[in-house]
Formats: structure tokens, sequence, C-alpha cells
């Protein structure tokens, strides 16, 4: 999914929780590009699997360094995504965090 799909799925469900405000939108707008981002980035890994004769993700790549020896190394796939689940991780909870303030001080005032 695009960026511009991921934002109004994200307005959406904010929206219908009723903890949608507009002072989320650099964390939406960081959240929708992070979602995208992993999307592209899982196509790409599922693409390149698919490619090396692999049925699932391929976790390992053999690496080649400067003196000739052959490694196994983590997919830079892998490491990639593992990055964008923790950012997107963190947008959701900074936006949660953010809904949840917002409640108290509204019980609060009552």
């Amino acid at each position: 999914m695009q960026k511009g799909a991921w934002k109004k799925r994200i307005n959406s469900q904010l929206e219908n929780l009723g903890t949608y405000s507009p002072e989320y939108s650099v964390a939406i707008d960081s959240l929708a590009d992070a979602l995208a981002q992993y999307d592209s980035t899982m196509k790409q890994w599922r693409d390149s699997s698919k490619a090396n004769g692999f049925k699932t993700l391929q976790m390992v790549v053999e690496y080649t360094n400067k003196a000739g020896a052959t490694n196994l190394s983590r997919s830079p796939y892998y490491t990639i995504t593992v990055q964008l689940r923790d950012q997107i991780m963190k947008y959701c909870k900074d936006i949660n965090d953010a809904a949840k303030k917002i409640f108290d001080m509204l019980v609060a005032s009552k």
C-alpha cells in the first residue's frame, strides 16, 4: 500500500475510535511512511527470495569478503524490516500515548 493510502486508513481508524486529532499529523505521516516502506521492502524481499529459488523468505545470504572467504550473513531485507517494525511500533505507541493523555485530560476536566 502507498503512503497516501496508509494515511487515509490510519486517519479513518483514529476517527472511528474517536481519538483523531490534528496534532497527530506528524506522527501519522511518519507512521504511514514507515508502513509504506515496510510493504515495499517485504515485496522486494519476497521477489528476491523467489528469484533465488526459495519458497520462503531468504533469511541469510552468502557474503564474500575482500579476502575471498564466503560467509553467511543476515539478509539486508531482514535487517531493514526489523528496523521498520521498530519504527512502526514506536509511532503507534506515540499516537496511543497522546490519545490517552487527551482522554485523561477530558475525564479530569469533568
